[in-house]
């Protein structure tokens, strides 16, 4: 009986909408928030980005349901107390794209200025903003030279 040829290919790696995670994307996500004069910048990566407050001397952060299995990179703190200190998070969708979830808040929500609830997830588009206490957020999208 003969042998059926093997494939040189490797096992697939884990995929989230289509694009393999570790192949770069055409597309970065950008966040800025605050005024003018004090204005914050930061660059979205893959896996997920926790927005919130900053803890009080003591407090620790509430840890996040990782359901993905997706890296988990740094907190976007802000020193906002209105703003709860687990707010938001962003997941990096794989595809070049993102996914906006609110995660819990005293204080109402606003996406493009329409009240949104807990638990709730948007994808944002280009210019999209989105208010957690006192803070906005602009959500922007920069292509990637190849």
């Amino acid at each position: 009986m003969a042998n059926a040829p093997r494939s040189n290919r490797m096992a697939p790696k884990p995929t989230v909408a289509g694009r393999v995670f570790g192949q770069p994307s055409t597309r970065k996500g950008i966040l800025t928030w605050g005024r003018l004069m004090s204005r914050k910048t930061h660059e979205l990566k893959d896996g997920i980005t926790c927005i919130g407050r900053r803890p009080a001397k003591g407090e620790e952060l509430p840890a996040i349901d990782n359901d993905i299995d997706l890296p988990v990179n740094e907190d976007i703190l802000v020193g906002d107390e209105y703003m709860s200190r687990r707010s938001a998070m962003i997941t990096s969708t794989g595809d070049g794209g993102f996914k906006l979830t609110f995660l819990h808040s005293a204080n109402p929500v606003y996406f493009n200025g329409e009240e949104r609830q807990t638990g709730e997830s948007i994808y944002p588009n280009d210019g999209d903003q989105f208010k957690l206490g006192r803070t906005v957020f602009t959500f922007r999208i920069k292509k990637q030279e190849p």
